[in-house]
């Protein structure tokens, strides 16, 4: 099934201007192509002309427009969403950011964890740990927190959860889940 095109890019900016306070309330349909699931909407997202996108009701894209540029940005977001590979690529979950950005969640999200395991552990063999003498009590627990995973890996084959970018030699980098067979500790 083709693309549905309700209303001309050159038409929308004139349509915000004069049924603003509306567009506050109830959003108008754009475009739609149903084979994707795929929704253009235009509505007043704080006083701002806003075009937003949904695929299967998820909101894929927003972005507010501007008097002099609507035109333009509305074609290329027509040609692009209606008729060009950004939809395949957004139900593939080919896109290279989204992919990036998971692998940055998943750090951060792994390492709050670890982190939080480790430190519950320092309490546990010293109570006082908050109040250590140590300058850097973020420095101890990424440093004990260091030791124990290449510890598990080394000593009992037990490669721990861990996910990080690894750089080679000649600056590949590569996305790792259980890193520890591969690197090498960095303590004596």
């Amino acid at each position: 099934m083709a693309a549905k095109i309700y209303m001309e890019p050159k038409d929308v900016f004139p349509y915000f201007r004069s049924h603003g306070e509306e567009l506050e309330r109830r959003h108008k349909l754009l475009a739609e192509n149903r084979e994707f699931g795929l929704e253009m909407c235009l509505c007043s997202l704080d006083g701002f002309c806003n075009v937003y996108i949904t695929v299967d009701g998820d909101e894929v894209f927003s972005e507010d427009l501007s008097a002099t540029d609507a035109e333009a940005d509305l074609t290329d977001l027509y040609n692009r969403y209606l008729h060009g590979g950004a939809v395949s690529a957004i139900l593939e979950d080919e896109d290279p950011d989204d992919t990036d950005l998971d692998q940055e969640d998943a750090i951060t999200e792994r390492e709050t964890e670890l982190n939080d395991a480790m430190e519950e552990l320092l309490l546990v063999f010293y109570p006082d740990f908050q109040d250590c003498p140590t300058e850097d009590l973020e420095a101890v627990v990424e440093d004990f927190k260091d030791r124990i995973c290449q510890r598990l890996y080394d000593d009992y084959g037990l490669s721990v959860y861990r996910p990080m970018i690894l750089v080679d030699e000649d600056g590949t980098e590569s996305f790792e889940e259980y890193p520890y067979p591969d690197l090498e500790p960095e303590y004596a």
